[in-house]
């Protein structure tokens, strides 16, 4: 190696916005309070801790997991890892670390009432997957995280700190055998709990268009279908190939269409998804509002 340095990822399944239920917005205000470091150091004295050592530790969520990112010096493996340890062990679970992430989450929630690319994208997903928890923003809503107490805090922790939840990802300058051992020994005080249910959702089929009217002279489109394939190994690479001749960039069909002949948008694409929670396809245009419903078109 070349760098000195290791890099451990901690995901625990079921973590993420999927779990939030009634409660939108939980997982992700719970991994940003994780970063406010511990009850007896607090956000400043925990992060200057960190720094002393040069230790990175970074608490975020996916749609599914909650994920924990440790970056270090070799040298100081054991103490990032201690570092960890003491995070779990006594999380910032004060009303002052939820007051101040609430904050911060009503402010991005204000900025992204005028992210009219962020709307077009959310509502897609809401056509797509109305009814289950995929059309949910990750950030809640100004209600949803108003309602949010230290008891959810503390519920959510026992919840989602799982060891049979959990996948380690390593790499860097690690003995993995020596590193697994110091994790064992850093997280064996959570209980080991049950294995993850991967949950499925399918995708809408029904045609339909919905249109936000906001004051912009841009107009965002995005669109989505359900996309099957009956064998991901055999047929991944096939449709990863199609997605980008028909609308991965530059020179593809939708680009050369709608952009270069037709000069109706600005860009275009579209891909495939295929997590584990669901298949589908979906794009997006961008153009002007004289030019939308051509585009669309």
């Amino acid at each position: 190696h070349l760098l000195p340095m290791g890099f451990i990822h901690l995901a625990f399944r079921g973590g993420g916005s999927l779990s939030d239920k009634n409660q939108f917005g939980l997982a992700k205000l719970f991994a940003q309070v994780l970063n406010e470091g511990t009850k007896e150091l607090g956000a400043v004295g925990f992060a200057q801790l960190l720094e002393q050592k040069a230790i990175s530790l970074n608490v975020d969520t996916s749609t599914e997991d909650l994920q924990i990112t440790l970056e270090f010096l070799k040298e100081y493996e054991d103490e990032a890892i201690t570092r960890l340890k003491e995070l779990l062990k006594s999380p910032n679970f004060t009303q002052n670390a939820l007051e101040k992430v609430k904050t911060q989450m009503l402010a991005a929630l204000l900025q992204k009432e005028s992210d009219f690319d962020y709307l077009a994208k959310l509502t897609l997903k809401q056509e797509l997957f109305a009814n289950t928890p995929l059309a949910n923003a990750a950030l809640g809503t100004k209600e949803s995280l108003q309602k949010i107490k230290l008891e959810d805090l503390k519920q959510q922790f026992s919840k989602v700190f799982e060891l049979n939840k959990l996948v380690v990802v390593l790499g860097g300058d690690l003995k993995i055998d020596q590193t697994l051992k110091r994790l064992d020994n850093a997280l064996n005080f959570l209980p080991q709990g049950k294995a993850y249910e991967e949950p499925y959702f399918e995708t809408s089929d029904q045609k339909s268009e919905k249109i936000l009217y906001k004051d912009t002279e841009q107009a965002f489109v995005y669109f989505g279908a359900p996309f099957k394939i009956k064998d991901l190994k055999q047929d991944l690479a096939k449709s990863k190939v199609m997605m980008f001749v028909l609308g991965g960039g530059f020179g593809s069909r939708l680009m050369e269409k709608i952009r270069v002949q037709e000069g109706l948008a600005y860009s275009v694409y579209i891909r495939s998804n295929f997590s584990k929670v669901a298949h589908f396809a979906s794009g997006y245009l961008q153009t002007k509002l004289s030019t939308q419903a051509k585009s669309v078109a």
